[in-house]
């Protein structure tokens, strides 16, 4: 059973490796590419991220499912080995759940390192999606993901721009008068 967990683990992993390569593909969009072509290309990327926070979602479900095979297996084995060990076929009995506990544990690795081989591909995808979100909103800033900043909060930095600009300047003048006055009388 936790053969099977680990081979949907592996399975999920060459699908979510698809995933990554259509995401990372989408990405090669840029500026040279027409309004439509980017959108298109932000879709295949969104869909390749949700496809992949899928096969995350079940291939920690399949490890999970091999760590319950493996304990069942550890449970079973210790059953074994708290019988008379001098029984007739007590000895083969134990060395064959040796061998399950052994094979579900190996399981229980290929598939946590599928799940972790997989969630190295959620970084690349989500920055592709991100990447391809910045360029789509600066070819149609009108139908730009981004909220714009509020009108008041746009005059309210200008007014104090332009009010740093006029005390600069202020202060600027008066230097420059000051200084040319002390020459004249000095």
């Amino acid at each position: 059973d936790g053969a099977r967990h680990a081979g949907e683990a592996e399975a999920g992993q060459l699908l979510a490796a698809g995933y990554a390569d259509r995401a990372t593909a989408a990405a090669t969009a840029d500026a040279t590419f027409t309004r439509d072509q980017v959108a298109a290309a932000l879709v295949e990327a969104r869909t390749a991220r949700d496809l992949l926070a899928a096969q995350v979602a079940a291939v920690t479900t399949s490890v999970e499912q091999a760590r319950a095979s493996l304990a069942t297996a550890v449970a079973n084995r210790d059953q074994v080995l708290a019988l008379p060990q001098g029984a007739p076929g007590v000895a083969a009995q134990a060395e064959y759940v040796n061998q399950v506990v052994a094979a579900a544990q190996v399981s229980v690795d290929r598939s946590a390192a599928a799940l972790a081989s997989i969630g190295s591909f959620t970084a690349p995808v989500d920055d592709a999606v991100l990447t391809l979100t910045a360029l789509a909103d600066r070819l149609d800033p009108a139908a730009s993901s981004t909220p714009l900043p509020d009108v008041a909060a746009v005059y309210a930095l200008g007014g104090v721009v332009l009010l740093g600009v006029g005390v600069a300047g202020v202060v600027a003048a008066g230097h420059v008068r000051t200084h040319h006055g002390r020459r004249r009388f000095a």
